[in-house]
């Protein structure tokens, strides 16, 4: 299963409760695909996240790569 980490509220970085540090290594420990920190307020880094996730796909499932190809 592919899971990609969004952390919310990035726009509010002044009551932040977990760190970036902090963040690696759960990513690490859970062998996720990576993390973005977005905010759906200002709009920041959400659309680089869904970019992210469907290259990441396209780049390692062969069968969709495939499909891209013909089209």
């Amino acid at each position: 299963m592919l899971i990609l980490l969004l952390g919310i509220k990035c726009d509010l970085s002044d009551v932040r409760k977990v760190f970036p540090k902090e963040i690696q290594k759960f990513v690490k420990a859970k062998n996720l695909i990576d993390c973005y920190e977005t905010s759906a307020k200002s709009g920041m880094i959400v659309k680089d996240s869904v970019k992210f996730l469907v290259q990441y796909i396209f780049n390692h499932n062969k069968e969709i790569a495939q499909l891209h190809s013909i089209y």
